[in-house]
């Protein structure tokens, strides 16, 4: 999977679609971004945060979704030149989905930022 590239302090926001196009079917949706340091989350690795969730009707172009979003000012506390990782939980009439990597993005320095 070939990694979005955001800068530090912008909004990031990644589209996911809805399965099967039927988003009447999702009950709940949460979705987080963590650092991807290896596969697994050990002590002491910033703790995932949370994307805010907007539902997007379908439209000619996309199905039915989300748009995850970071804020700016969430955006600024992501530490350069490092690969994160965006996940979904969905839950469908009480089961449980989770979409295992959504996207992968990676994170660098804007040009005009103090050194």
């Amino acid at each position: 999977m070939i990694p979005y590239i955001f800068r530090r302090g912008e909004d990031i926001v990644i589209e996911l679609d809805a399965p099967e196009d039927n988003i009447s079917s999702i009950t709940s949706i949460e979705a987080h971004i963590r650092l991807q340091k290896n596969q697994t989350l050990t002590p002491g690795d910033p703790a995932p945060l949370a994307l805010v969730v907007i539902p997007r009707p379908s439209t000619s172009q996309h199905p039915n979704g989300w748009s995850l979003k970071l804020s700016a000012n969430q955006s600024a506390h992501l530490i350069p030149n490092n690969i994160y990782v965006v996940d979904a939980k969905l839950v469908t009439n009480g089961s449980v989905d989770i979409t295992s990597v959504s996207a992968m993005l990676k994170v660098t320095e804007s040009a005009s930022s103090p050194v």
